[in-house]
């Protein structure tokens, strides 16, 4: 084995946190073939990806506290006012 190819799978084993990341570029791969920036472009889509999914999370979480807030607002003055 080509000590890119031993030096990829050793940075794929390292990534335990990220196993699905891992498993879906070995499916998606022919990993005796992998390059090691291949690996790196791989990984890099797949951080890009979580940062999305992290961002969209935030801005849901933001705007779903906001219109709680503004429900919360309403109902007091609602209630205020009887």
């Amino acid at each position: 084995m080509e000590t890119r190819q031993k030096i990829a799978k050793k940075v794929q084993r390292s990534m335990t946190s990220r196993n699905l990341i891992v498993c879906s570029i070995e499916e998606s791969k022919d990993i005796d073939e992998l390059t090691l920036d291949e690996l790196q472009s791989s990984l890099l889509v797949h951080e890009q990806k979580l940062n999305q999914q992290e961002k969209e999370k935030q801005t849901l979480l933001t705007s779903t506290n906001s219109l709680s807030s503004t429900l919360n607002k309403t109902n007091y003055n609602e209630t205020k006012g009887q």
